[in-house]
């Protein structure tokens, strides 16, 4: 089953960043402060060369601190903290997600990942292509704000009220769709989302406009 999550998705963590997701560390100079996954040093580690640039992304938070997004979708910290490093070994940075083909469609590579468990969230280390992506660069340089998109695979997700275990959407249960999806269940005295614990990351875009909320 094919997930999309929008950095924006998680309200919570978006105020936690004070709106700020996404940060530029270029070799000239670093627009960033050290987060407790990637130190300054660290950064410097990433540092990247001169036909590239790097981006220091907040890419989402896990549930038990910020809830499902808004499409219904929780990720486990346990989850984060085991698969985020699927950004690196499977994961390529896109524009819009058009994501078939890293080769010809990619703008640039993923070069680190982890999850955060201070600020309870996955963050990772972009190499953008300053040619491929010459307009995220510039905006990105500029301060502009860049909206970005995360997809990933999951074998089959599972319902936070009965634990159903559904491949596809055509298979969940009574929780999780006709409308009751993050809805309150009574009976439960649980919210209805669909729990991924185990979810391989691919494609990191940059979207020009974000899903309608």
């Amino acid at each position: 089953m094919l997930k999309v999550h929008y950095q924006t998705d998680h309200e919570d963590l978006f105020k936690a960043c004070s709106g700020q997701m996404v940060q530029l560390f270029e070799d000239r100079f670093v627009k960033s402060a050290a987060s407790d996954s990637f130190s300054r040093d660290k950064l410097k580690e990433f540092a990247p060369d001169k036909d590239h640039f790097m981006l220091h992304l907040v890419a989402m938070g896990d549930q038990e601190t910020y809830g499902p997004n808004k499409n219904g979708d929780g990720f486990p910290k346990s989850a984060l903290e085991k698969f985020s490093n699927t950004f690196v070994t499977n994961g390529c940075f896109f524009r819009e997600h058009r994501n078939r083909n890293a080769k010809t469609q990619g703008i640039g590579t993923v070069k680190a990942a982890a999850y955060n468990p201070v600020m309870h969230r996955t963050e990772i280390i972009v190499w953008g292509d300053r040619v491929k992506a010459a307009s995220e660069f510039e905006a990105a340089k500029n301060g502009d704000p860049l909206s970005l998109s995360m997809s990933c695979r999951v074998p089959y997700d599972t319902c936070s009220c009965c634990g159903n275990q559904a491949a596809s959407p055509k298979d969940y249960c009574e929780h999780l769709k006709y409308g009751s999806m993050l809805q309150y269940q009574p009976g439960f005295k649980k919210y209805a989302f669909a729990i991924n614990d185990k979810p391989t990351f691919f494609d990191i875009s940059v979207v020009n406009k974000p899903a309608d909320r």
